[in-house]
């Protein structure tokens, strides 16, 4: 788990993990857990994943470290090590920078596939103007060859959820993401939810589509607007192809009695792609 720091005692929560009891039947006993830090002074913790970047059996952590708590020139793209059972997994991990820039807004997500097939595992994280593609060239050390695609004008916008997943079925991972409001902005030709298809070729030449374009509503306030949080691609109707699960909070909008009213949803979107029949 990870968080921010607390606004009284200004203390990071930072990156932790929960060991629950060997017993399953102490693990509702919340006094019976261990806590133990990853990084106790990471300023924040969203959008972060679990896999083995080093190949060495071992779940590590990925993390874009951007949040409102982050110093702008301190902003990175990084992962941590799992050290292996034992000790030293009870310890703080080493951590290593993948890419430190500017260009994030606080709270970015990161995909994790292969997308070009080479047993590899690539990364995939977004900025306003870009999509920030990391080949992964060597197994170890874990290094990558950072490629920028370009987002077309109508996904030019600040965005967080971002995944890697085969929309069309052809075996290829694909790039899903979303946006979110600026001071309560995301115009109306924005495409909030989108996807760029992988055409087996340069990642600059893939294509971008629309999923769901934006309410088009500006709240002209700094925290209220449609705003994506999250992303899962997931087979919901099981019908064999990967629909999008995703959970948005809405524009506020004033109700009769002149107090704010905004919509939080969990929303699904069908692919309408059918590889087996429903």
């Amino acid at each position: 788990m990870g968080g921010r720091r607390h606004p009284v005692t200004k203390h990071y929560a930072g990156l932790r993990w929960l060991r629950g009891p060997t017993d399953p039947k102490q693990r509702r006993d919340l006094s019976k857990w261990t806590t133990y830090f990853i990084d106790p002074d990471c300023q924040g913790g969203h959008g972060f994943m679990l896999t083995d970047v080093n190949l060495d059996g071992r779940q590590d952590l990925l993390l874009a470290n951007a949040d409102w708590d982050t110093s702008i020139f301190d902003r990175d793209l990084c992962w941590y090590e799992n050290p292996g059972p034992g000790p030293t997994q009870l310890k703080s991990w080493r951590r290593h920078s993948i890419w430190k820039s500017t260009e994030f807004y606080p709270k970015p997500q990161i995909g994790v596939a292969d997308y070009d097939g080479d047993g590899l595992t690539d990364l995939v994280t977004q900025t306003q103007n870009s999509l920030h593609l990391f080949r992964r060239q060597t197994k170890e050390p874990a290094a990558w060859k950072h490629i920028t695609i370009p987002k077309p004008d109508f996904i030019q916008w600040l965005g967080r959820p971002v995944k890697f997943a085969d929309l069309n079925g052809d075996g290829r991972p694909d790039i899903v993401g979303a946006l979110i409001h600026n001071d309560g902005s995301l115009p109306k030709d924005k495409a909030s939810v989108f996807w760029l298809e992988n055409n087996g070729g340069s990642p600059e030449t893939w294509k971008a589509y629309p999923i769901k374009w934006s309410d088009g509503a500006n709240t002209r306030d700094q925290w209220v607007g449609e705003k994506w949080d999250h992303l899962i691609p997931l087979d919901v109707d099981g019908d064999g192809d990967l629909d999008l699960l995703g959970n948005v909070e809405e524009h506020f909008y004033k109700g009769p009695d002149g107090k704010d009213v905004s919509w939080f949803s969990v929303v699904w979107f069908e692919n309408p792609l059918k590889t087996v029949s429903p």
